[in-house]
């Protein structure tokens, strides 16, 4: 008997394209610590470091390091002030870029909205997420952390991005038969769930679900 492993995933979709990262370089890590093939000598001791021998990170900007960000106090002054360099000054006070969706706010006629300098606001020790809350009031426009990245666009695509979809991926490659790090392997696999969006999964009383399966099949 024989089994190949497969990776069920049910998430929001804004989180599926981190966690095809994170198996991209998942990917990378196996692939650069494959034993060699049948008849291949060792790599010679001056050969270029493998992703095993310098820790690579696997998540990138964390959902804990944004949010943390996001309760940052700030005390702003606008005045005549655009909702873009408003966005702008946030950034430059939390540390953490913030990226406008330029494309869902040009097909949401929103572009004159978040240029024109009709911004007049002063406020003292608010966090910024409730500063960012504030400025979109009646304009059709939310922040929300996608890919590891703090980014605005409209309130259309934010709930489009928190629609549940499924998923599901062979993840059978990363394994090789006989290797003795597929145990290793498996447990990194098990661990995506600390590394995307963790207040997502149901074991914290999130909707979304994750499954390492592995089917049987007669050899």
């Amino acid at each position: 008997m024989a089994g190949r492993f497969a990776l069920t995933v049910v998430n929001h979709r804004r989180n599926l394209g981190e966690i095809e990262r994170v198996l991209k370089d998942l990917q990378v890590l196996v692939a650069a610590h494959k034993p060699p093939a049948e008849g291949e000598g060792p790599p010679p001791a001056d050969a270029p470091a493998t992703a095993f021998d310098h820790p690579v990170s696997l998540s990138g900007a964390t959902p804990e390091r944004i949010q943390a960000a996001l309760q940052f106090r700030v005390s702003p002054k606008f005045e005549s002030t655009s909702l873009l360099d408003a966005v702008d000054w946030i950034a430059d006070q939390i540390g953490i870029p913030i990226l406008i969706d330029q494309k869902a706010v040009e097909d949401a006629n929103l572009t004159a909205d978040v240029n024109e300098k009709s911004v007049v606001m002063s406020l003292t020790d608010v966090s910024a997420g409730t500063l960012l809350s504030l400025l979109f009031e009646g304009k059709d426009l939310k922040y929300t952390v996608s890919h590891g990245v703090l980014q605005i666009t409209t309130t259309a695509v934010v709930e489009d991005e928190d629609r549940l979809t499924v998923r599901v991926y062979d993840v059978q490659p990363f394994l090789s038969r006989g290797d003795d790090r597929n145990a290793e392997i498996v447990q990194l696999l098990e661990s995506i769930p600390t590394l995307v969006d963790p207040s997502s999964w149901e074991t914290v009383g999130g909707s979304a679900t994750y499954r390492l399966l592995q089917r049987t099949t007669n050899c």
